[in-house]
């Protein structure tokens, strides 16, 4: 029957966390986070499938994306494993450096370091993107 029809305390009572029932404000947050969460994914996936066509003609399969708190990063590669990982706080930042942080996560499929190389293909995709990582490093989302 679901948590439609009972009470609220009941329904709080029913959903326990940690032994605990949940207070209407965790309730509420938990449900905001849910929905930032979704939405985060939502975002960054659409702009993967936007800037992967300039990867796959350097025969780079679509990697796996995965989402998690980071304090310091707002992106990791794993080029062995195809594998990119993002920081759910990006979605608090512009969409164009939200897109700097996907193109500059892709080029570590080209360049798994930051050497002078990676930095001229990444040149070479996003021409401003130091001007978008001045704005995302400005923003200090990061929660430190």
């Amino acid at each position: 029957m679901g948590g439609i029809n009972k009470q609220p305390n009941q329904l709080l009572q029913s959903r326990e966390q940690s032994g605990k029932a949940l207070t209407p404000y965790d309730a509420r947050k938990r449900t905001i986070e849910k929905w930032l969460h979704r939405f985060c994914r939502e975002t960054i996936n659409k702009a993967c499938e936007n800037v992967y066509p300039k990867f796959k003609k350097y025969n780079i399969d679509f990697p796996e994306i995965r989402y998690r708190n980071m304090i310091s990063r707002w992106g990791s590669c794993q080029p062995k494993r195809n594998i990119l990982t993002f920081n759910y706080q990006l979605i608090e930042a512009p969409m164009f450096c939200i897109e700097y942080v996907v193109t500059h996560e892709f080029t570590h499929f080209l360049y798994p370091n930051h050497s002078k190389l990676f930095y001229q293909q990444l040149s070479m995709f996003m021409p401003d993107w130091k001007d978008r990582k001045e704005v995302l490093e400005r923003s200090s989302l990061l929660k430190e």
